[in-house]
């Protein structure tokens, strides 16, 4: 390899006119004169008054003054060395695979007066286009289009199974997301996303359910599912120990929600008693006001002896019943 000095100029097609001792040129190509049949060839200016020309080896290189550049014999032409090399270590050695390599504590890119664009570039839908994170040269992130245009996130503990995290779209711009924890009070954790990804884990029972959304210290949590004995719902249970309990079902299909059930046969099913809020006479609202059907415990209402359940049958109809039981009709139909 060879070094020129800085007083070296490129490519001119004759010699000038009156050359300084020791000065360097590159001739260029068709030159005429002295330099006639010299092209790429480095002449030098002897004192005694002539050119002295030397053919270069591939890897030499020379700065061109003029030009602000460095320039390299690829072996069949000069090239601007810093815009087209085969590889280029720093710090460290370049490969056939990294071509590009760099060792050091810090990377940066920045704008040259504006805006600054980083361009990952690939062939086809089906090869990828990412940025790897390692630890120990075993891959533990990804994100980027790989194997598709689909962009997406996802993470690895042993550089084999990878879970994906984040996947969006490329047709739609849909964003579809594994599982999101938010950290709460006293270390308790809130979570959204797919009840099979849960971190903690979940029974067996909770395996049908598409989406989980769990609040507090996981015992209190909601669960939605698209497929189930009771229809398409939501299922509000208890989850502690371990296992499972479902306190109420909300079927999204046949309009029914049931209290104490998985699987309401009618609009409002209730497994157990039902307790109604109490009030009292001075109270009660106007049958106008609160419709047909409406059912009020009254507590100082007396008929047969004891408290009673009041029912609305009509807009204006009301009607008493004393004792263990109250029946129920249209306007105008049976009373009790």
């Amino acid at each position: 390899m060879r070094w020129f000095s800085s007083r070296l100029r490129v490519f001119p097609t004759r010699p000038p006119p009156v050359p300084l001792s020791g000065s360097r040129w590159i001739v260029g190509t068709s030159a005429s004169g002295a330099w006639a049949g010299q092209a790429d060839r480095v002449a030098i200016w002897q004192d005694d008054g002539w050119w002295e020309f030397h053919t270069p080896n591939e890897g030499w290189t020379a700065w061109d003054a003029q030009g602000r550049r460095s320039l390299l014999w690829d072996g069949t032409a000069w090239i601007a060395a810093a815009e087209r090399v085969a590889r280029l270590g720093i710090g460290a050695d370049a490969s056939a695979i990294n071509r590009l390599t760099v060792a050091a504590e810090a990377t940066l890119l920045t704008h040259d007066g504006a805006d600054h664009r980083l361009t990952v570039n690939k062939a086809a839908a089906g090869d990828t286009a990412s940025l790897l994170f390692q630890t120990g040269w075993s891959g533990r992130a990804e994100m980027g289009t790989v194997g598709d245009d689909d962009f997406v996130v996802k993470v690895s503990e042993d550089a084999t199974t990878w879970l994906e995290g984040l996947r969006i779209a490329a047709a739609t711009g849909a964003a579809k997301l594994q599982s999101l924890t938010l950290q709460g009070a006293a270390g308790f954790d809130d979570y959204l996303g797919r009840a099979g990804a849960y971190p903690d884990g979940l029974p067996v029972d909770l395996a049908a359910f598409d989406l989980m959304l769990a609040g507090g210290s996981t015992t209190n949590i909601v669960l939605a599912s698209k497929a189930n004995s009771a229809g398409e719902g939501v299922s509000f249970g208890w989850l502690a120990g371990g296992a499972y309990t479902e306190r109420m079902r909300l079927d999204v299909v046949g309009g029914r929600l049931g209290i104490g059930t998985a699987a309401p046969s009618a609009a409002l099913h209730v497994e157990g008693p039902v307790r109604v809020g109490q009030t009292n006479v001075a109270s009660l609202p106007t049958a106008a006001s609160v419709g047909a059907g409406t059912l009020l415990y009254v507590s100082d209402a007396v008929g047969g002896g004891d408290p009673g359940l009041f029912g609305w049958y009509g807009v204006a109809a009301f009607r008493y019943k004393g004792g263990d039981y109250l029946t129920i009709g249209p306007a105008g139909g049976p009373r009790p």
